[in-house]
């Protein structure tokens, strides 16, 4: 979970494939996408404001970096 007290958070793929993610409460959700290390497009998302967004992910390993 991620309160609005930063920005900005992106996810980060350092190996193989993520699958099932699931964002919430940010400018860019997700439903049920995958991450490649290739295809990092899970970088620069916000907060909603007043929101706390939620991330969930089925398979892998992701690497959250929180910016104030």
């Amino acid at each position: 979970m991620i309160d609005d007290s930063y920005a900005y958070f992106s996810l980060l793929n350092i190996t193989g494939t993520a699958k099932g993610i699931v964002i919430e409460n940010a400018k860019y959700p997700f439903d049920n996408a995958e991450i490649t290390c290739e295809y990092q497009y899970g970088v620069s998302n916000e907060v909603l404001s007043g929101k706390t967004a939620k991330v969930s992910i089925k398979k892998g390993s992701l690497l959250l970096v929180k910016i104030k």
